[in-house]
């Protein structure tokens, strides 16, 4: 093992952690927030140091949103705002986009 490493692990003991978030960069996941006409799914970059929750790596982003897009455009009652952005009739239409999102990723 390289001492360097040592010394730097009993300086800061997150250091394995945040070189992992150095080298992949921010995470992205969906957030659920209900609103006056319905519900808004809005794609967040989190550095949050917890690696515990199911999250998706920023690599193939672009790919993953235009499959999900796709896949939405036979639903009637969701509507795409923004490239981060979509808002939904009800919640588990919402939902289920999140699930077909995280699907995306295992392709």
């Amino acid at each position: 093992m390289d001492p360097w490493k040592n010394v730097l692990r009993s300086l800061e003991p997150a250091y394995d952690e945040l070189k992992y978030f150095m080298e992949k960069g921010p995470r992205v996941i969906p957030e659920l927030d209900h609103i006056r006409t319905g519900w808004r799914i809005t794609l967040k970059e989190k550095f949050n140091r917890s690696i515990d929750y199911n999250v998706i790596e920023f690599d193939n982003l672009d790919s993953s949103v235009e499959w999900t897009c796709k896949q939405l455009e036979d639903w009637p009652d969701v509507n795409r705002t923004a490239w981060d952005m979509w808002l939904f009739k009800n919640k588990s239409d919402a939902e289920k986009f999140m699930t077909m999102f995280y699907l995306s990723w295992d392709k």
